[in-house]
């Protein structure tokens, strides 16, 4: 029987960790259910993952460099579905879709035509579904930021900000270059914010049972509470004049674990950046796409009893607290 796989492909930033570190947790739930998991680890040191990962950085663009590096990829991920019995694959790795450095993009996943192309040659010629996490736009580009002060880059918030383009921040676009490779039903999208009405179990049962399309898998799951570590505004003030200073790169990670854990969100309050003005402003820009994502791609795949999806609709077109 020929396998099934369904692929949780970010975005960064949105419960990814969440989903992965309670997905390993649950391994051997999932195989009772006849589902295999195939970690970010997994993915990225492969040749898939290289694949995605050269994309993101350009080294891509000759055809013949991509054609070749598109081969290796799906070879890749036959050789990976070879070593689980499993009918039932779920790949979940955020770097699929890039990264989140968004100003080298000069957006959301501006790669999103070639990552799609690439998706539906690797796994074209099994049953695929996708699933993709999202997250109201000005939180996501915040939280973007602060994972590349994480990532040991001193940049400014404004230079970040600079170079993204308003036209370049849709999640509607980036839903339908996925859906149209995948098809309509073969595709699903939630809200990271539902997972602060749902709570860790549910949100992940809800996103598991969008990317299987439908069963129960995830009810019997033991919840890991987990989430990477924020940095306050103080934090990232430090980190941003300390590095530049740094040269040895095993003294800037170290560094970076020391700001993190002594100057974090939870002592300090999360860092925040874009003024209420601002957000308006965006929120206002975006307000369209959004409603139309919520209405074509979430909350028309909900149950009739999910009452979050009407809450985080409201969130994405106006800036009210949640």
């Amino acid at each position: 029987m020929s396998k099934k796989i369904y692929v949780h492909i970010g975005a960064h930033k949105s419960a990814s960790t969440t989903i992965q570190q309670n997905l390993a947790f649950n391994k051997d739930k999932l195989k009772d259910s006849g589902v295999a998991y195939i970690s970010p680890s997994e993915i990225a040191k492969s040749a898939l993952g290289r694949h995605f990962r050269s994309i993101s950085i350009g080294e891509l663009d000759q055809e013949d460099s991509y054609l070749r590096s598109l081969s290796a990829a799906r070879e890749s991920m036959i050789k990976l579905l070879s070593q689980h019995q499993e009918p039932n694959v779920v790949f979940s790795w955020e770097g699929f879709l890039g990264h989140s450095g968004l100003d080298l993009y000069n957006g959301f996943y501006t790669k999103i035509d070639v990552v799609s192309k690439s998706i539906k040659y690797i796994f074209g010629d099994y049953f695929f579904r996708i699933l993709l996490v999202v997250r109201r736009q000005d939180d996501f580009i915040e939280s973007c930021y602060l994972q590349q002060v994480k990532e040991q880059r001193s940049i400014d918030f404004v230079s970040f900000v600079d170079e993204i383009k308003p036209s370049k921040i849709s999640w509607l676009y980036i839903a339908e270059i996925l859906s149209n490779s995948v098809g309509r039903d073969n595709f699903s999208v939630i809200p990271f914010e539902a997972i602060k009405t749902l709570g860790t179990k549910k949100f992940i049962e809800k996103c598991l049972n969008l990317l299987l399309g439908g069963g129960n898998v995830g009810s019997d799951f033991i919840c890991k509470e987990s989430s990477n570590h924020s940095i306050s505004a103080e934090g990232v003030d430090i980190a941003l004049k300390a590095l530049p200073l740094i040269a040895d790169p095993s003294e800037k990670k170290s560094f970076i674990r020391f700001v993190f854990s002594t100057f974090s969100s939870s002592k300090y309050g999360r860092a925040r950046y874009f003024d209420s003005f601002n957000k308006r402003l965006m929120l206002k820009y975006c307000r369209d796409d959004n409603v139309t994502l919520f209405n074509r791609y979430i909350l028309s795949d909900l149950d009739h009893d999910d009452c979050f999806g009407s809450s985080c609709l409201g969130y994405y077109v106006r800036d009210i607290g949640f």
